[in-house]
């Protein structure tokens, strides 16, 4: 007769334990639908996130070359090179730009005429650069001795006695 009661006690082992919220189990799988959606829809949102900032990064990197070649193009309009502008090293983007974003021209303008007087060589439209009325025929050579040297007339004989 033992048996009977090892029977008994083995199917309420096996079976759950009433808590008297039938509820409960119902839910639990809404419950974990509910948390799984809202895993995957932060997830989703997390990659457009990722996506929108690099391609925010690759367009501000454009927008600052684009200005950058804008105040290199203003600025070699009173220095030889243009790329000389950015070699001052005080030289920011910001500070070449209005309130809007644009290029200010007058500051390049002005920064470039500050260099100039730093650097006059680097100007434009410097003494030494700029071109004389004299032919190149009245250039003459170093030597002022008397001494010449061959010229071409000797070299293709027409000078002979």
């Amino acid at each position: 007769m033992a048996e009977p009661a090892d029977t008994a006690i083995d199917d309420a082992a096996t079976e759950p334990a009433d808590t008297g919220n039938e509820d409960t189990a119902e839910e639990a799988p809404e419950i974990d639908s509910a948390a799984i959606k809202a895993r995957n829809e932060a997830k989703g949102l997390r990659e457009r996130l990722r996506a929108a900032e690099s391609q925010l990064e690759a367009v501000q990197g454009q927008l600052a070359a684009m200005q950058r070649a804008e105040i290199t193009r203003i600025a070699a309009e009173r220095l030889t090179d243009g790329e000389d502008f950015w070699l001052g090293g005080e030289t920011d983007i910001a500070a070449m730009l209005t309130e809007d974003g644009t290029v200010d021209a007058n500051a390049v303008r002005e920064r470039a005429a500050a260099l100039i007087e730093q650097r006059p060589h680097w100007g434009r439209d410097t003494p030494s650069r700029t071109r004389t009325h004299k032919p190149v025929e009245a250039l003459r050579t170093g030597r002022d001795d008397g001494l010449c040297g061959p010229t071409w007339a000797d070299a293709f004989g027409h000078n002979k006695p």
